[in-house]
């Protein structure tokens, strides 16, 4: 018999707010407080390209964790950062399922290097997260942990673990393919009139808080 399963988005949902973009930002005031101005003005031509929209934001995301990252003591200290951020609402929501022996897991487009972190500090069972970037990549072989390959990453570790996706809590209809497979419940945070259109559409039932 599955254990039931909690699955709960980060940025938006547990986090308020957008904490890769924060990454970006903490990374970027990082390299010019140690002097490495190559690496800021690299982060800053990025950060161009993006806003000239000259690559997606997946592909802005991979370049981004393709420069040189926070060591392990300011990957802490970006957490701590964003743990201030902590969505009161659907963090009480996380302590009722896991206080019913929900296996919880917090699942995210964001990179794993610092989610992994906000994992351990409020004890969810598991983390899925975008992986981080080792070489080029030019095979395409780095994915974001985003749509439908989330739901992927979410069935495929949940199941070697005996665990059912129950309950889903998001904000945005991108979740829709994990959405679709609660057997419970899909709680959604303050969803935009897009995403709200996007689950009439797909006659999706749902709870807002």
């Amino acid at each position: 018999m599955k254990v039931k399963g909690i699955v709960i988005d980060l940025d938006g949902t547990f986090l308020l707010g957008n904490s890769f973009e924060r990454y970006f930002f903490f990374l970027a005031k990082s390299a010019l407080s140690r002097l490495r101005f190559v690496g800021f003005l690299r982060l800053l031509l990025l950060l161009m390209g993006r806003k000239l929209r000259l690559y997606s934001h997946s592909t802005f995301k991979r370049k981004v964790l393709q420069e040189r990252g926070l060591d392990e003591t300011q990957l802490h200290a970006f957490a701590t950062l964003l743990s201030k951020g902590v969505n009161p609402a659907v963090f009480d929501l996380f302590e009722k399922y896991r206080k019913m022996g929900y296996y919880t897991c917090l699942a995210t487009a964001a990179p794993l290097v610092y989610a992994r972190l906000i994992g351990e500090k409020y004890g969810f069972d598991a983390v899925c997260a975008t992986a981080s970037v080792n070489g080029n990549y030019a095979d395409g072989s780095w994915v974001e942990n985003i749509r439908e390959n989330k739901l992927a990453y979410v069935e495929s570790f949940l199941a070697k673990r005996e665990v059912s996706i129950d309950v889903v809590i998001t904000d945005h209809h991108d979740d829709l393919p994990l959405i679709k497979r609660a057997k419970e419940s899909s709680i959604m945070v303050a969803p935009s009139v897009e995403t709200v259109r996007c689950l009439i559409q797909q006659d999706v039932q749902y709870n807002v808080i």
